[in-house]
């Protein structure tokens, strides 16, 4: 009995206390098609050690003042698609990782790559940031979950502050809304998009164009704006 008790002593006394986990970010992904845009095959199969990918760590055990923490690692080696790398960022609230640490990851658990080459970022620049542009969007859409009912185009205003420019898309639950009167706020239109893409091929109409869809229809109607 004593052995036992004195092996598993041995075997906790430097237990840090506490740990990570490397998420698995492809559900995130399939949810939020528009928003959240994984790396392509393409570019994984030409990672080698010296590039820098982005993975999400989980705190273990989980608790509401560790979230999930993004971070940068620097590839060391690959064998297939199982990577070791070091961590480059420091740990806000995750006991166990400290920059500089060494890991191992897999390819499906990269979330972004910084490619240092600018001839290799064009090449994989796929545009996702069209999904980023700003539209004006009718809180009870995405508080609500209301359906998008009525949207209309005008000149894109100037965003002050903002990285992405405005689309000019005004996203309704109804063709009511008066968006000045609710502080309806400017957000990325792929947000939206990830509830409702219904109206994905509306997007390139031109400023002045609007467009309803009635309650017992599936489709949308080109409308005429008053006023």
């Amino acid at each position: 009995m004593f052995a036992q008790i004195k092996k598993l002593f041995t075997r906790n006394q430097f237990k840090t206390p506490g740990g990570y986990h490397i998420a698995d970010p492809r559900p995130l992904a399939r949810d939020n098609p528009y928003t959240f845009q994984m790396p392509s095959a393409a570019e994984l199969l030409v990672l080698a050690p010296g590039n820098a990918v982005k993975l999400i760590f989980d705190a273990v055990p989980a608790s509401e003042e560790a979230g999930p923490e993004r971070m940068w690692v620097t590839i060391l080696s690959r064998d297939g698609h199982r990577f070791s790398g070091r961590l480059e960022n420091e740990p806000f609230h995750i006991p166990g990782l400290t920059q500089g640490d060494i890991l191992t990851f897999e390819s499906h658990q990269i979330i972004a790559i910084y490619w240092e080459d600018e001839e290799v970022r064009d090449q994989f620049d796929d545009g996702q940031d069209i999904w980023f542009a700003r539209a004006r969007v009718d809180p009870r859409i995405t508080e609500d979950g209301l359906p998008v009912r009525f949207l209309f185009r005008e000149q894109p205003a100037k965003l002050e502050g903002s990285a992405y420019p405005d689309t000019g898309w005004r996203l309704c639950a109804d063709e009511h809304a008066d968006l000045d009167a609710i502080d309806a706020p400017f957000m990325a239109i792929g947000v939206v998009l990830n509830r409702d893409d219904s109206f994905l091929e509306l997007l390139s109409a031109k400023p002045g164009q609007a467009f309803q869809r009635p309650p017992d229809a599936t489709g949308f109607l080109p409308i005429t704006l008053q006023g």
